[in-house]
């Protein structure tokens, strides 16, 4: 859920940090992003649809796990699969339920070369 921390990017970084060999993570969001959770500039796509990427979340975070994919691609992870427009519920309160559709990301550790 990278939409609710303070620091999208750093969670990715993190999880490359944490995951052991041959280790897999499942990121998803709605990208729905809100400044309780997320400042401004933590939004990965930024917040403007005028921006360099349109806004687009979806297309940032499979660059960022992608090995030059992004400027600030995330060492120690690949992109190994995917599935785009999950249908998402979440349930607000007893008569409120909040419908998107997400993309399911799953992210590997990537194996170290060895040197020499």
């Amino acid at each position: 859920m990278i939409d609710c921390v303070a620091a999208p990017r750093e969670l990715l970084v993190t999880i490359a940090r944490l995951l052991g060999a041959q280790g897999r993570a499942i990121v998803t969001s709605p990208y729905d992003w809100s400044t309780a959770a997320t400042s401004v500039d933590g939004w990965l796509g930024g917040h403007s649809q005028r921006g360099p990427d349109g806004g687009s979340s979806e297309r940032i975070v499979r660059a960022l796990l992608t090995k030059g994919g992004h400027p600030a691609s995330v060492d120690g992870l690949r992109l190994c699969g995917e599935q785009r427009q999950v249908p998402w519920n979440v349930r607000l309160h007893d008569r409120a339920v909040m419908s998107y559709q997400v993309d399911v990301l799953v992210a590997e550790k990537e194996a170290c070369q060895k040197v020499g």
